[in-house]
């Protein structure tokens, strides 16, 4: 649920950190942000965590138009390594793979996490109670191997927290030399959105949609909708 918490504001004033909604009420600009921690068992246990990076192929005898680029594909080792943030510009993504499968073109089998909402970060000072409570937020992708005890990115009572007791951050810091190459691997992937209030967000909000959704890559033989049987026209 995404919300509005209005609050008064002198007639004819205008909000600094606000949207006016109605003759004097306004809402503040706010965050909503949402992790969803993944363990993952693609074909088996021993998983692997890749970032894909899109760059140009710099121009000569292999790119004559100087139109070629390529996705580099780097291996995330270490739980240290797996701190992550999206980077629009190289149209990064990343995906979970088992090394020990390859499919009918002797690729690994894969599936990618891709955003279906903008990609936002903690506007709040990082120093503030909320920036520490919510320090999951401050990369949208962690990596760690299975512990049994870990479940959740803000930790297990986030409104009593300062923020370096428990938590994704404080699991990353802890096991950052832990190898996740072919291992039990668990993602925590941070979405959400920068709720900028508008006046149609009163008296009752409409709906925002949040979230991402796993891809397969490299996973199916072919398009998997070809094996659907064809629907039968019927009066």
């Amino acid at each position: 649920m995404i919300f509005i918490a209005p609050g008064a504001i002198e007639s004819g004033k205008i909000p600094v950190s606000g949207g006016l909604v109605a003759e004097g009420l306004y809402g503040p600009h706010h965050q909503h942000f949402f992790n969803m921690r993944i363990d993952w068992m693609l074909d088996g246990i021993n998983n692997s965590l890749v970032e894909v990076n899109c760059e140009p192929l710099p121009r000569g005898p292999n790119n004559p138009e100087g139109n070629a680029w390529i996705a580099k594909e780097t291996v995330l080792k270490t739980v240290g390594e797996a701190r992550r943030q999206h980077d629009a510009i190289k149209g990064r993504f990343w995906k979970v793979i088992n090394p020990q499968v390859k499919n009918h073109v002797n690729q690994q089998v894969g599936y990618k996490i891709v955003p279906s909402s903008p990609v936002c970060y903690p506007l709040c000072d990082l120093d503030s109670s909320q920036g520490h409570r919510g320090i999951f937020a401050r990369y949208h992708l962690w990596g760690t191997r299975y512990h049994s005890e870990e479940f959740f990115a803000a930790g297990y009572f986030p409104n009593q927290s300062k923020g370096d007791d428990d938590g994704v951050a404080i699991y990353s810091e802890k096991h950052k030399d832990e190898s996740l190459v072919e291992c039990d691997l668990v993602t925590w992937y941070t979405f959400g959105t920068n709720h900028i209030v508008r006046s149609e967000d009163w008296p009752v909000m409409p709906v925002e949609i949040v979230g991402f959704r796993l891809q397969p890559f490299g996973f199916f033989a072919g398009c998997a909708a070809i094996d659907v049987p064809p629907s039968v026209p019927k009066c």
